[in-house]
């Protein structure tokens, strides 16, 4: 894969891409008038005159609809599109009209249908980038959504990009309309075999290692290339001769292998780099990635003066994949295509190369395909500037500013200017552990409880916090539930059927953590409903959407001949990724208040909810041992 690094200049868009689409008369509408004039009674001047200045006061009636309204709404709503939340289907006519290149849907139902399908087989990771106004009744977003296909063995990653036209129905104020635009080809209608092979092609089989990889986010995918946005990374380097060969890769390889000051052994990561600045590609480096995990300040230095470490800035840039051995002919052939492409798109590369490989550089085996980058150029994450050549009317994307990425460096919320902090303290990857058991978690039948997961306290021994933000990383979960009777002579009745009933682990996210009047957290029936005595999926209920979300649900349906049963659980869900990420704020008060209790929390609490469903007298008790890992 080839990846070019870009102008950081974002184009606005053209005011001339949204004019009139109505032919205009090289000669001025008042001669038409003129000679009519002549031609009429002058009786009938003051008639004319009359209708004249009737036309000329009028003016089209003003939408009444609330567009900034629906703009907040969408920028809310679909983030939860492929989320157990889900859209409101509210918000859409029972006739809403979806098209995309290979997909069609004339109803909210077959809307809903192609979600629930989509999340079932590729289990999508959605990201909305802007919303934004482009009609008196329709409004424009542009997103990345990246799937992995379940179904086949090698699960290959599919990236769409492109922006969705929704339509608005001005009788009533709810969208009628969904039309899809993908970035990737030139024909968006439907049905478009361009659009079909476009996803036949990015099911081919690729095989790559799985290890820690730097992060980064897909902000645009077109049939040739892709433009990224890396985070920051550290890499241990030394100079190489080409960049298709391997000179220094022992070298640089013997660092994480133990060769440095305190002989420490470094988990393995991918892919390893060859760069080079100069358009002569005289001057090359080779490099292998260190864990997301490290600093500078605490990796050892590296017993080869040769050797060398050096934080990757990271930025935006264009990646071009392909696969099969690269030797040097074949890299200087794909990073002359990649900045063809880019030039025909208008973009402007610099100079220099990076080539990314996912195996041994000393070698590459004939019965695998593994992809290959080629970086031109990387730079300091302050835009990118391209043009959205695939819409049909000729549109141009505006702006994408910082916060309109999913990726940040802090919480989109504001905080407490004046709260306490850790001087010189750096943010690092810790880890919080927490059991819940006791009393409060032994449930009767047809009972619930809540909690909610302890997060660290500002400054003091580890596990700690350094601002007033955390970075959530990945919440795991391991434990056991012990079901038994309640009633000893129930177990003596041959006919009760055996113990049955139905035990449910669910973790909500809390955006707007507060306790409300009562002191208390809101209750699994105030959040569900009644669906405390119901078997089926959860479901938030309406008025608690807009505050809350469930993240996960482990559900376990007992049926067993005995009196007693001990079943075991565990889950381990990931809570950011690359393409998504989840901060957590605190309030920070004063110095007493720095804890990460509930009550002190500001965004994103992570509430457990426990409930235990049987129609016989009985008692689940757990015992749950949580593990947060997260970045504070």
């Amino acid at each position: 894969m080839a990846i070019a690094q870009l102008s950081t200049q974002i184009l606005r868009p053209i005011p001339a891409a949204c004019g009139s689409f109505r032919s205009t008369s090289p000669s001025p509408p008042t001669a038409i008038f003129r000679t009519r004039k002549e031609a009429i009674p002058t009786k009938q001047k003051l008639k004319w005159a009359l209708k004249l200045s009737l036309v000329e006061q009028s003016s089209p009636p003003k939408p009444t609809i609330d567009v900034e309204g629906l703009i907040s709404f969408l920028n809310e709503d679909l983030p939860h599109l492929f989320d157990d939340q889900g859209i409101d289907r509210t918000a859409y006519d029972e006739q809403v009209k979806f098209r995309d290149p290979i997909t069609k849907h004339d109803t909210i139902s077959g809307y809903l249908f192609n979600i629930s399908l989509l999340k079932v087989l590729f289990r999508p990771l959605f990201q909305l980038h802007w919303v934004k106004q482009t009609g008196p009744y329709e409004i424009t977003t542009r997103w990345t959504m990246v799937m992995k296909f379940m179904i086949l063995p090698w699960k290959p990653e599919l990236v769409f990009t492109g922006t969705s036209v929704m339509g608005i129905n001005p009788n009533n104020g709810k969208f009628n309309s969904h039309l899809d635009f993908w970035d990737s080809i030139k024909n968006n209608d439907y049905f478009s075999l361009e659009g079909l092979l476009d996803v036949f092609r990015q099911l081919r089989i690729y095989k790559t290692p799985d290890l820690e990889t730097p992060e980064y986010q897909i902000l645009k995918r077109t049939a040739n290339y892709e433009v990224r946005k890396y985070a920051p990374f550290i890499v241990v380097e030394t100079n190489g001769d080409k960049l298709s060969g391997s000179t220094g890769f022992n070298d640089v390889a013997g660092y994480i292998f133990g060769k440095n000051s305190a002989t420490e052994k470094i988990p393995m990561t991918t892919p390893v780099f060859t760069q080079t600045l100069d358009p002569e590609m005289s001057d090359v480096s080779i490099q292998i990635v260190l864990p997301m995990d490290k600093d500078l300040g605490s990796l050892p230095v590296p017993s080869q003066e040769t050797v060398k470490l050096r934080k990757v800035e990271g930025g935006i840039a264009a990646a071009l994949k392909f696969s099969g051995k690269p030797t040097e002919e074949i890299v200087h052939e794909k990073e002359k295509e990649l900045r063809s492409s880019l030039m025909r798109d208008g973009l402007k590369p610099k100079k220099g190369c990076m080539l990314a490989r996912y195996n041994d550089p000393g070698r590459t085996w004939s019965f695998t395909m593994l992809p290959f980058i080629c970086f031109v150029n990387m730079y300091s994450r302050k835009g990118i500037r391209y043009s959205n050549n695939t819409m049909t009317r000729a549109k141009y994307a505006r702006p994408v500013g910082r916060r309109s990425f999913v990726y940040r460096r802090g919480p989109k919320v504001r905080v407490n200017q004046s709260a306490p902090k850790v001087q010189g303290a750096k943010m690092t990857r810790q880890r919080i552990h927490e059991n819940q058991y006791g009393a409060q978690y032994a449930l009767l039948n047809n009972t619930s409880s809540v909690s909610f997961i302890t997060y660290p306290r500002l400054g003091g021994p580890e596990p700690n916090r350094s601002r007033a933000y955390i970075k959530l990383n990945r919440l795991r979960y391991k434990g056991t539930v012990n079901i038994e009777c309640a009633d000893p002579d129930v177990g003596m009745d041959p006919n009760r059927g055996g113990l049955s009933g139905v035990f449910t682990l669910a973790i909500v996210v809390d955006r707007k953590p507060h306790v409300g009047p009562t002191g208390s957290l809101p209750t699994f029936d105030d959040l569900f409903g009644c669906n405390l005595y119901s078997n089926g999926s959860l479901d938030i209920t309406p008025q608690m959407k807009q505050r809350y979300y469930i993240r996960h649900v482990h559900k376990r349906v007992v049926s067993y001949e005995k009196d007693s049963i001990m079943m075991n659980i565990s889950c381990s869900m990931g809570l950011s990724s690359p393409k998504y990420v989840c901060w957590s704020s605190f309030k920070d008060l004063d110095v007493d208040s720095c804890s990460g209790s509930y009550s002190n929390l500001a965004k994103n609490a992570l509430l457990v909810y426990y409930c235990w469903v049987s129609n016989m007298p009985s008692k689940a008790s757990s015992f749950v041992s949580f593990d947060l890992d997260y970045l504070g």
